[in-house]
């Protein structure tokens, strides 16, 4: 029988201050929970119902919960059955790599559900290093990890200051008054930068980028989605430097 400790201790991996306290997070979902087991996490406990439970009984630390058990430590209105506690990797484990072919730099991208698209979108296209500033979302967020639907765990998110590493760097950000996307010249190792939601690349970070681009579109909308240009921007930059 699982103890009200343990699921006191699971409950409060919902809150930043206790993952960054125990080096903990939980995930939660059937693909997400099989991709973090065949990660190279290491994964603590396992927490499922009846639904799910013969699927994974033969793993260790599989704890079998009644549904109103599971209700209690699920953060979905409408609960998924299974979730999993992992470690976090340790900071050395994070190093910026100067030689990848593409790198994401995300300026104030708060928004965690957009946060977790990006690192699915970067996964499709190979993209595995991610930086991203102290404005942005917490990676470890429920809504950030289940929107990458299992790609964090197959790439590097990593906190920066980002006007250090954008200091001679070939960088692209998307502006207004850009270069229009088709006709960039991409130079690798490349750097592409998205904005915030709400104000796209900061001044600060604005001054550090040698490529403004511009993504034409009708121009009906005032702006994009923070995820769906980065999306464009890593499609275009994949077919042109693959």
């Amino acid at each position: 029988m699982t103890s009200f400790h343990s699921l006191k201790h699971i409950k409060s991996l919902q809150l930043s201050k206790f993952r960054q306290k125990y080096s903990q997070f939980i995930i939660e979902g059937r693909k997400s929970v099989d991709e973090l087991i065949h990660s190279d996490y290491e994964v603590l406990d396992i927490y499922t119902t009846k639904r799910y439970y013969s699927a994974f009984e033969e793993h260790t630390n599989v704890h079998l919960l009644s549904d109103k058990e599971y209700a209690s430590i699920s953060q979905f209105k409408t609960p998924a059955g299974i979730l999993a506690s992992a470690k976090m990797k340790d900071e050395k484990e994070h190093e910026i790599l100067d030689n990848e072919r593409i790198t994401l730099l995300l300026d104030g991208v708060s928004d965690p559900g957009n946060l977790g698209t990006l690192i699915r979108t970067a996964d499709w296209f190979g993209i595995t290093q991610i930086i991203g500033n102290e404005s942005c979302a917490d990676f470890f967020n429920h809504k950030t990890l289940s929107s990458t639907m299992g790609s964090f765990t197959r790439v590097s998110y990593k906190r920066g200051n980002l006007a250090q590493i954008l200091n001679g760097k070939n960088s692209y950000g998307a502006f207004l008054n850009g270069e229009i996307l088709s006709g960039i010249n991409i130079k690798t190792p490349a750097y592409i930068v998205i904005g915030s939601e709400s104000h796209g690349i900061s001044a600060e970070i604005e001054k550090h980028i040698k490529n403004k681009v511009f993504i034409p579109g009708a121009n009906t909308a005032e702006s994009l989605n923070a995820s769906v240009a980065g999306g464009i921007l890593m499609h275009d930059f994949f077919n042109k430097i693959k």
